[in-house]
């Protein structure tokens, strides 16, 4: 068979269709390219299906140029060619005889991904995941598919910050989330935040009805010497039981069942115990965690393909109906985005399912008292639009208000706009001085983005004390196990070439943790650590302007961190981050954790004389 897309796709097919028949359960991972990068096929005939005319190959989730999220919604740039992908698992789903665990969208809560958190706001993201099932589901016929929601455990440290980018009872079948063992350690430590993180999501479930599953684990360490990348080392690991006591985690929940990531190699990674040979006695001989696997292979509670394939044989479920989650019309706005500034006559669109001829549809908008009602006529292809004429905008003044949509009465959606306010001009080499967030949080964390490791938590708040200038900056508090880490990041992309450092007023806490600056440019990781600085150790709670030169930051990510690269990449600046990591061994831990309030602002490239980072102290 001629190796062509639509062939790759029926050869994935006919495997997954092998694999039901032996009793495993499929699921479908969508690591999407990002759109804005995709090249057209020049190789593409008419006569092949639409996703041939692109070519989606290579890896580039983790590229978050040319801001997809926001670009492909209809009306996007990027929409024919999101639509194409679609087009391409809608064909994969068709040829596959049983039904598909489809989890789009994943790990939303962290910012590795371009529909992360820093990427797009809660209610683009939504959007996103809603158009995406009704895609597939209405427009291409898809109905073997279900919809698993499954955000990482970054972020989510409580039921309400599980649902905030929750797309919502009519589009998810099945809630779960991503949580890895990173340097596992037979210590209870990681045991007990897996349990916490899944009764979260298990009372969410709870609440809306939904089924609930650990969407994806692992025990992962650093790659060791001489690998690619590592889950399972080769020997030495920090807990050899780690199976059995997720098993003994997850059996006594409602959970449908935990997924561990793929087998590449030995060199890439295991993430389950292999065997390397078969003795004469037919007894196995491989990994150090086998014997451990293989007791957990042989538990009553752990069920395989094999004891799936004999209950699917055996057990008659006669007829099967099912019926929609939510009943009645429903709907999100699809045009203006969230988080816009309305500033001419604008048209307003939402996408409504589930209507009738007698469904009255509408959006309201306001800004402080002010408010313009707006009925939504249909245009027969489940799209309801209205015009805000520029007398009505004009009426809403200048402010940050809303934009809700209301079906049959009921308010289904609510996105925040700025009405009248023109955007402030940019300077291409301020981070940030937290002056243009109108004294607001909520604006202030809709461009800044928190993440934070297991059972921590980072907040951000304007603050009127503390600041270099002007009438706010930013109070970071963080609250972290002793091994944890938090911190926040903010898109920036632009050319910084004509600078040489970096510079900022902050006012330290005096805990002396792992206090990181990042610079991520051209693709990679750059850092620098103040509290390898004695100037800045010694500083205490005192306020001081940093300056450090680009050929300080070493790179994150390479062997030996060296340092200069960020000189030359400088021109290519693509976002920066305020982060701190605990140090186990400090005496500033109590009860196993650290907290701590860290003060910033007028964070700014400059040209400056400076050869070593520079530490002046501000009276």
């Amino acid at each position: 068979m001629k190796e062509t897309i639509s062939n790759n796709v029926r050869a994935a097919a006919y495997l997954s269709n092998e694999a039901a028949e032996q009793g495993a359960i499929i699921t479908l991972s969508a690591h999407m390219p990002n759109f804005a990068t995709v090249k057209k096929n020049p190789d593409y005939k008419s006569c092949e299906p639409s996703y041939a005319k692109y070519i989606f190959g290579g890896y580039t989730p983790n590229s978050t140029e040319g801001d997809p999220m926001n670009q492909i919604l209809p009306g996007g740039k990027y929409n024919e060619v999101f639509n194409a992908y679609l087009d391409m698992i809608a064909d994969y789903a068709d040829k596959v005889d049983r039904a598909i665990l489809f989890r789009p969208l994943h790990e939303n809560t962290g910012s590795w991904f371009w529909w992360g958190a820093a990427f797009c706001d809660a209610e683009t993201y939504k959007n996103v995941y809603r158009y995406t099932v009704e895609y597939l589901r209405d427009t291409k016929g898809v109905h073997n598919m279900i919809y698993v929601y499954s955000p990482s455990n970054t972020g989510v440290s409580s039921v309400k910050d599980f649902e905030e980018r929750y797309p919502g009872d009519a589009y998810v079948d099945l809630v779960g989330f991503d949580m890895y063992d990173r340097k596992p350690a037979d210590d209870g430590v990681f045991m007990k935040q897996f349990k916490k993180q899944l009764g979260i999501v298990e009372t969410f479930a709870k609440e809306h009805g939904k089924l609930v599953a650990v969407a994806e684990t692992g025990a992962a360490d650093d790659p060791a010497p001489g690998d690619a990348q590592t889950a399972l080392l080769k020997s030495d690991n920090g807990n050899k039981d780690w199976y059995n006591q997720i098993l003994d985690i997850v059996s006594k929940s409602e959970a449908s069942y935990f997924l561990v990531w793929a087998n590449f190699s030995k060199t890439d990674g295991f993430y389950t115990p292999y065997v390397d040979s078969v003795n004469a006695d037919g007894s196995l001989h491989g990994h150090e965690m086998l014997d451990n696997f293989i007791s957990f292979y042989n538990d009553g509670r752990s069920i395989f393909a094999a004891d799936q394939k004999n209950v699917m044989t055996k057990q008659s479920f006669g007829k099967i109906t099912a019926k929609a989650a939510v009943a009645g019309a429903n709907g999100y706005i699809t045009s203006p985005l969230a988080d816009q500034r309305i500033l001419k006559a604008t048209t307003i669109k939402a996408l409504v399912t589930g209507a009738t001829k007698k469904t009255d549809v509408k959006f309201v908008l306001k800004a402080g008292k002010k408010k313009v009602t707006l009925k939504a006529k249909a245009d027969g292809k489940g799209y309801y639009t209205a015009k805000l004429s520029a007398a009505q905008l004009k009426k809403l003044g200048a402010g940050i208000g809303s934009l809700s949509l209301y079906i049959g009465g009921k308010k289904v959606q609510t996105i925040r706009e700025t009405y009248n306010i023109k955007v402030a001009k940019e300077d291409p080499y301020l981070i940030d001085g937290f002056e243009n967030y109108y004294g607001l949080n909520d604006q202030l964390t809709s461009a800044w983005t928190t993440n934070a490791d297991n059972d921590c938590k980072v907040t951000l708040e304007l603050t009127k004390n503390k600041k270099s200038e002007g009438s706010y900056g930013l109070k970071f508090t963080y609250n972290e196990t002793a091994t944890g880490w938090g911190g926040a990041t903010i898109s920036k992309e632009v050319d910084w070439s004509k600078c040489d450092a970096l510079q900022f007023y902050t006012v330290p806490d005096g805990k002396n943790q792992k206090i990181v600056i990042q610079i991520t440019a051209n693709g990679v990781v750059y850092e620098t650590y103040l509290n390898t600085y004695n100037v800045y150790k010694k500083s205490g709670n005192k306020p001081i302007l940093v300056t450090i030169p680009f050929a300080e930051f070493c790179q994150r990510d390479a062997e030996g961190n060296p340092k200069g690269g960020l000189v030359n990449d400088s021109k290519k600046i693509q976002s920066f981050g305020l982060w701190v990591n605990a140090i186990s061994d400090s005496s500033e831990i109590s009860n196993g954790r650290v907290k701590g309030t860290i003060y910033y602002d007028n964070i700014t490239a400059v040209k400056s004389s400076a050869k070593k980072a520079t530490f002046k102290t501000i009276k």
